[in-house]
């Protein structure tokens, strides 16, 4: 197929950067369609080449898949873990294609995908203010107009202010390339300037975890910045534990030290102690199926689960709100070999990755905020929170400058 004289990957990424955030605010979850467009796009173009695939990470995704599909075996419920890895497998193509088309952009395309990417963000913020200050009296509106209802489709009635907590998310990915742009562009005052502004939007939502993210991130990216190395063996270590000892330090009698309640919006959950239920239920199910865990997406039908523990409140309503017990008691054992290896694997390339410490930085900063989201918040196995997770990292490659052999002829 011939592509149209002058467009690239660069008009690609950043028309999904464009449109990722402030199709966000007013559908849910609108990041996945923007994903796979722009996967067929970078396809229809001829816009990658597998030579620029991180093998790693195809490996990975690979061995995920492979074993989660073995799991149907002894699975609680077949179907739903093979509907699962099929889903699987079309979000990790799409973004294993946008990861290959993001790295080693020529300097045109890289600046094209930047630019697109930092207007939509601001458009975006600009979006969640609005609805923010106005209490999203207008996204009715907006959702019911001509051009946009046909594109976000039917979308359930929204409920204030907890409907944007997953544009909050976007919204803490995207931030670390946008301000990578700022840096750049225009100097440290208008990086910092653009980080000040994203995480005053966050601060007005109702996203507990979401103002860790940001907090947690940006602390990482000047700890990064003063001590490289020790940074990344840190933040690899340490993520590392919990995947590994989480069905440990998440034992009740390991968290007598919490506080039994946050202050929280009163639309969420007012106290800590359903998480705490949560994770208490999830460790007795591992304990029973140590080794092999119960299945891909088991948790969803765990017996037991569904029972009410508070009002409105199950004992285990889908997922464990924690990645690592989450794939212990899915996949087990296997299950965190596959996630101590990603973790190894993910900063070891950030720890060599081309580019300066500033880059660097931004990278390690980018990742332990996605992994505060991983440990205390969404289903690992949700096709938008991965694809979420896809196209910040596209985004955060894109950016990237490449080495001469890795950039485009």
């Amino acid at each position: 197929m011939t592509r149209p004289r002058g467009l690239h990957i660069g008009h690609i990424l950043g028309a999904a950067g464009l449109l990722a955030l402030p199709l966000e605010v007013f559908s849910w979850p609108s990041v996945t369609p923007v994903m796979v467009a722009a996967a067929l796009a970078a396809l229809a173009c001829g816009s990658w080449r597998w030579s620029l695939l991180p093998r790693w990470l195809a490996a990975l995704c690979l061995l995920l898949l492979l074993y989660g599909t073995a799991s149907v075996g002894w699975s609680l419920e077949p179907l739903g873990s093979l509907r699962l890895a099929a889903q699987l497998l079309g979000t990790f193509v799409a973004g294993l294609v946008l990861v290959d088309a993001a790295r080693g952009l020529a300097p045109e395309e890289r600046e094209v995908s930047e630019k697109g990417l930092v207007l939509g963000f601001l458009i975006g913020l600009a979006l969640l203010e609005i609805m923010l200050l106005t209490r999203a009296r207008l996204i009715d509106y907006v959702r019911d107009l001509p051009l946009l209802a046909p594109v976000i489709g039917h979308q359930r009635p929204f409920n204030f202010p907890v409907g944007f907590d997953p544009a909050m998310t976007l919204v803490v990915l995207l931030s670390w390339p946008c301000v990578r742009f700022a840096w750049r562009r225009y100097g440290a005052a208008a990086a910092i300037a653009l980080a000040g502004v994203a995480f005053a939007v966050v601060l007005q939502s109702a996203s507990l975890t979401s103002k860790v993210a940001f907090a947690v991130g940006i602390a990482v990216c000047v700890a990064a910045r003063l001590a490289p190395r020790v940074a990344v063996s840190v933040a690899a270590a340490t993520l590392i534990l919990w995947v590994v000892a989480a069905p440990l330090f998440l034992r009740p009698e390991m968290l007598w030290w919490l506080p039994q309640a946050l202050p929280v919006e009163r639309v969420k959950q007012s106290s800590l102690t359903h998480r705490l239920a949560i994770w208490s239920f999830v460790i007795g199910r591992i304990d029973k199926r140590p080794i092999l865990g119960w299945g891909f997406d088991s948790s969803r039908w765990m017996p037991g689960g569904h029972d009410v523990f508070l009002k409105n409140a199950e004992l285990l309503p889908l997922h464990p709100h924690d990645a690592a017990l989450q794939l212990r008691l899915d996949l087990g054992i296997p299950g965190v070999l596959l996630g101590v290896c990603f973790i190894f694997a993910l900063f070891r390339a950030i720890a060599g990755s081309p580019g300066d410490a500033d880059e660097r930085a931004l990278q390690l900063a980018f990742a332990v905020a996605a992994f505060v989201y991983a440990a205390l918040s969404y289903n690992l196995w949700h096709v938008w929170w991965l694809t979420m997770l896809w196209l910040g990292s596209a985004f955060m490659l894109a950016g990237a400058r490449a080495g001469p052999d890795e950039t485009r002829e």
